[in-house]
């Protein structure tokens, strides 16, 4: 297939500019995928970053195409089992919103899961979550692929629509510092740890205590440590109205997990690693 390029030269007398023609040869076969990859219907795999051992939103979107929507979605990624647990995958509203339903099956190394329900086209957007959990035997730097393994979709003729599938991955890293407030280092903040930090706000002021369990205690006294994670808006050794609705917000997380991000203020975000809302 040729394409024509026309392209400036140098102006004439008049101020206007010359163009020249140039042809490229391209196949006709690169040219059909290039055009059919952006009508298709797409998924996208998530790439996030999780150290072992922690509980992983692996997110799952849709997008879908302008014309031969699908009604129905067939998808299976294979996944290394030897450094991969996954646990169970979890619809968002998306799904029950545009009238469908989700079934699933976790087998050897391969994730199966269907998305049907009625003639209408699947809706776009983060259509689940897939729970899983690194195994400590994946060393910090390991790429772990999410791959697609023969997904398809089908019409409400049933007539199979092909899908353009973007596979992901988890990068393992070192084990974060986690919260002050989370003594039962487990990436979640329990009732009991949320009243240990109203505790500290009706103190007015708090200070270190090695002798406790977070770390710390109600009152003056010696500050010659890091401040509570709760005091991050200004580490004034004071847990202001503010930083404990923060706290509150990290307690009523979804899937009751909190993750770390660079990019909050605290250094902290609602949901596990992996997790976008």
């Amino acid at each position: 297939m040729n394409i024509t390029i026309h392209y400036p030269t140098k102006s004439n007398r008049n101020g206007k500019s010359r163009y020249r023609r140039h042809s490229l040869c391209l196949p006709a076969a690169l040219i059909m995928l290039v055009l059919s990859f952006g009508a298709s219907a797409q998924i996208s795999v998530a790439r996030v970053e999780a150290p072992p051992e922690v509980t992983i939103a692996l997110p799952i979107t849709y997008a879908a195409p302008a014309e031969e929507s699908p009604s129905t979605l067939v998808l299976r990624f294979s996944y290394s089992e030897t450094l991969i647990e996954v646990m169970e995958v979890v619809t968002t509203p998306v799904i029950k919103q545009g009238g469908k339903t989700l079934d699933y099956e976790v087998g050897s190394s391969i994730i199966a899961i269907v998305i049907s329900g009625g003639t209408a086209p699947v809706p776009s957007g983060t259509l689940f979550y897939v729970m899983m959990r690194v195994k400590p035997a994946a060393p910090s730097g390991t790429l772990l692929q999410i791959l697609n393994a023969s997904s398809h979709g089908a019409d409400r003729n049933a007539k199979q629509i092909t899908l353009a599938v973007a596979s992901g991955n988890i990068r393992v890293i070192d084990m974060p510092e986690k919260h002050s407030a989370d003594t039962a280092a487990d990436w979640e903040i329990s009732m009991q740890e949320l009243l240990r930090v109203i505790q500290l706000y009706n103190g007015i002021e708090f200070h270190c205590d090695t002798d406790s369990t977070d770390g710390y205690t109600v009152g003056a006294g010696d500050q010659d440590c890091a401040s509570h994670n709760s005091d991050y808006a200004a580490a004034d050794w004071h847990i202001s109205f503010s930083e404990l609705l923060r706290m509150i917000q990290l307690y009523n997380s979804p899937f009751r997990k909190y993750h770390t991000d660079a990019a909050a203020e605290d250094g902290f975000a609602p949901g596990p690693f992996g997790y976008t809302p």
